[in-house]
């Protein structure tokens, strides 16, 4: 009878143990199941987390994308508009060139024609400025040998043609100060070319 309490008890410490060892293996388990969801529940906060960086990445990146496509077109029309000014200023600068080439002909080719017109007349006091006007005009009068004319016509027509120049001479001598020099020597010039022509005549 000993021997079967005995076997009893055995049997009954022998349930226990094993009771404690499956709660303490659910136990195991069910904190290994916690800290399995905390895990998950921490790796999908995470992953939420990383998906909305990923998505503000994303925007931005198009957002620059973007602005790099309207800075390219910006860049691109400003050296349409810069290459275009360039051709412009070169199609000025080519003009001016020969618009200062062509001042310093027509400079040239007055020259030259004034330089003639004083070979052929004294014009100088023509182009000088009178520095007072109570200065007494000098008139140079030149010899007048009158050639041997059949007709008296052409001989009055020679006189009155040299009157009238003598009369346009004066009236440039007498011109006031106050006179703009480029209308002096127009004046002069043109004195000069009609003397020189009536003189050919």
């Amino acid at each position: 009878m000993d021997n079967t309490i005995s076997s009893t008890i055995e049997m009954i410490k022998l349930q226990e143990q094993e009771k404690e060892a499956k709660l303490k293996e659910k136990r195991e388990i069910e904190m290994t199941l916690v800290s399995l969801s905390r895990a998950v529940r921490d790796t999908l906060q995470h992953t939420e987390k990383l998906i909305k960086e990923e998505n503000e990445i994303l925007t931005k990146i198009h957002r620059m994308k973007a602005e790099l496509e309207v800075a390219r077109v910006r860049r691109d029309a400003f050296l349409a508009q810069l290459k275009a000014i360039q051709k412009e200023l070169e199609k000025s600068r080519i003009k001016s060139d020969q618009g200062i080439s062509k001042v310093w002909e027509m400079r040239s080719s007055l020259c030259d024609t004034v330089q003639k017109v004083s070979d052929a007349c004294d014009v100088w006091a023509l182009l000088v400025r009178p520095t007072c006007t109570d200065i007494p005009r000098i008139i140079k009068k030149t010899d007048f040998v009158e050639p041997k004319l059949v007709n008296e016509e052409r001989l009055k027509n020679a006189l009155e043609k040299r009157d009238s120049v003598r009369a346009e001479r004066d009236r440039l001598l007498a011109e006031p100060d106050a006179g703009e020099e480029f209308v002096r020597i127009k004046n002069a010039l043109r004195y000069s070319l009609e003397m020189t022509s009536n003189l050919q005549n």
